[in-house]
C-alpha cells in the first residue's frame, strides 16, 4: 500500500492524560488505534488495522510519570502519510518523602483517512530537574523518538 497525502487539519483534540495509581493503568500501556465509537482494543497488536472513512482514536502509553513530574504536548501535526507529536517531559530526579507513580497517554482524534500504511512519529524531549518548586530550572537531558505505524483499509 502507497502512504496517501494527509489532509492539514486530521489531527484534533490531542491531550495528555494521566492515569494514576500506575498499577492500576498497567493494562492501558503501548499503542492502540480505533474508529472513534469503537472500543479501542484490549491490547496492543502488532497488526493495526482501522477502517477507510472514519474518524480514529489513538491512544499511546507515553512516559510513567512521578508525582512531580510534567509532561505537555509543543505541536501536533500531520504530514504526507502520517502525524508527528512532539512532547516536552519535565522529569522530576531527586528523592521523594511521597510518591504516586502515573502513566501517561497521549489521545488524539484524527480526521477520516484513505486507504494506506500511516507513520506516528512521536518525538519526547526531557528536562531533568531536582527542586520540585522549581521545575522551570530544568536542564536538557537525552530525549526519546519513537516511530508506529498503521494501515486504514476498506471495510
Amino acid at each position: 500500500m502507497t502512504s496517501p497525502r494527509v489532509p492539514a487539519s486530521t489531527v484534533e483534540n490531542a491531550r495528555i492524560e494521566r492515569r494514576e495509581p500506575l498499577e492500576d493503568y498497567l493494562e492501558l500501556a503501548g499503542f492502540r488505534i480505533a474508529a472513534v465509537g469503537d472500543p479501542i482494543p484490549a491490547q496492543p497488536a502488532a497488526d493495526r488495522v482501522v477502517p477507510s472513512g472514519r474518524r480514529l482514536l489513538i491512544q499511546l502509553e507515553v512516559a510513567r510519570l512521578n508525582s512531580p513530574d510534567d509532561l505537555r504536548i509543543v505541536d501536533a501535526r500531520s504530514t504526507p502519510g502520517g502525524f508527528e507529536f512532539d512532547l516536552e517531559h519535565r522529569d522530576f530526579e531527586g528523592d521523594l518523602a511521597a510518591n504516586v507513580r502515573s502513566l501517561a497517554l497521549l489521545v488524539a482524534e484524527t480526521g477520516p483517512l484513505e486507504p494506506g500504511r500511516y507513520f506516528l512519529d512521536v518525538r519526547t524531549g526531557v528536562l531533568g530537574f531536582r527542586d520540585p518548586e522549581r521545575p522551570h530550572r530544568a536542564v536538557a537531558r537525552p530525549g526519546r523518538a519513537e516511530t508506529y505505524d498503521f494501515v486504514v483499509a476498506n471495510d
